[in-house]
């Protein structure tokens, strides 16, 4: 189990020989460790997989309504097209969606359809079948180009377009549509982030109401007094009023640190928004630390390392004591705890199974 973060820099004092914090202050330990843990996400990243869904709707209007799409022959639209894009194929013209008023009917930001004329919907923001939007993941290190995208059951190869907002899958076909009887698929997508200690002490709260399906801010109570929900803390949310409901797919990440009043806020924002509906009371579960054991271990000792490399100019003054030269035996003793601790480091983040990808 996952040290708490008081734990864990307790430890790290125990481990220096200064657990009276004469040396270094328990803000200068906290900086080390927020740092040691961009550095060791490099190699060995927290890994979230999510699914998102390709786009593979087609048809051709079947009526002209002026600022709208009308396809009564395939009556496929539903409330969540909102914001995705309509492609007139025929006439190479582009349009958002605004509103769903039917199965059979949506709403423009353009007048660009008209009867007999071919589409295709895309996802938000993209203009292929083959891309989805991945705006709402932000912060990630990357996406492994080793095993980062499933989809259809084999690994894919993809590339990152527009600022990293957007995936495009590597494939020489045009995903199923609904002439196949299916209107999307998945794709798994595995983002690489870095780790968190959180410093919260309460892991488990609750939402205040319920909420809709795509909401980024929730209201939060059942935790402690004043404490900070620092950003990028990661949580998942119960699908029940109690621990025994399953979680929601999804794991969520803090966007904004927000201080807490009473151990409640009105206004936690996160991404992605909310896969789907909650109800008042629903649990949601904060991770304490993204550090399994084993990394946990090197992760200490990394953060040891670079506390003595970082100490050495500090004891620059005490070199007029006569007591040798403190400098050079701190940074000595930090780079070669360092260097043993990287080539570990190294070699857990080297066992990587590199998989066969496929296009077809």
């Amino acid at each position: 189990m996952a040290y708490a973060y008081t734990a864990l820099r307790d430890r790290i004092e125990n481990e220096l020989g200064d657990s009276a914090n004469a040396r270094w202050e328990t803000t200068d330990i906290d900086d080390i460790i927020l740092k040691s843990c961009s550095e060791i996400s490099e190699l060995l990243p927290y890994r979230i997989r999510t699914t998102l869904k390709v786009e593979g709707r087609y048809g051709t209007a079947t009526s002209t309504l002026s600022g709208s799409l009308v396809d009564a022959t395939n009556a496929q639209f539903v409330a969540g097209d909102v914001g995705k894009v309509i492609k007139n194929t025929t006439d190479n013209t582009w349009a958002i969606v605004t509103a769903c008023t039917s199965t059979t009917t949506v709403a423009l930001s353009k007048n660009i359809m008209a009867s007999g004329e071919s589409y295709i919907i895309c996802n938000k923001h993209c203009t292929n079948q083959k891309q989805v939007y991945i705006g709402d993941y932000v912060d990630f290190l990357k996406i492994s180009q080793y095993d980062g995208v499933r989809y259809k059951g084999s690994h894919r190869d993809f590339k990152l377009l527009d600022q990293r907002r957007i995936l495009e899958l590597t494939i020489y076909f045009t995903p199923p549509s609904n002439k196949d009887g299916q209107q999307d698929e998945d794709v798994e997508i595995i983002f690489d982030y870095p780790h968190m200690v959180s410093q919260l002490t309460d892991f488990a709260g609750a939402v205040t109401t319920g909420y809709a399906a795509g909401i980024a801010s929730v209201g939060i109570d059942g935790l402690s007094g004043t404490e900070v929900i620092a950003e990028g803390t990661f949580f998942t949310i119960n699908y029940s009023t109690d621990s025994s409901g399953a979680n929601l797919r999804e794991t969520y990440r803090v966007a904004a640190a927000v201080t807490l009043s009473g151990g409640a806020t009105t206004a936690m924002t996160f991404k992605p928004g909310l896969e789907c509906a909650i109800l008042d009371n629903y649990i949601v579960n904060f991770k304490d630390s993204t550090l399994e054991q084993d990394i946990e271990d090197l992760f200490i000792e990394l953060v040891i390392a670079n506390c003595l490399s970082q100490r050495a100019p500090v004891e620059i003054n005490a070199i007029a004591t006569g007591r040798g030269d403190p400098v050079t035996q701190f940074y000595q003793m930090g780079q070669d705890r360092r260097k043993a601790v990287m080539r570990r480091i190294e070699n857990k983040a080297g066992y990587i199974v590199i998989p066969r990808h496929t296009r077809y």
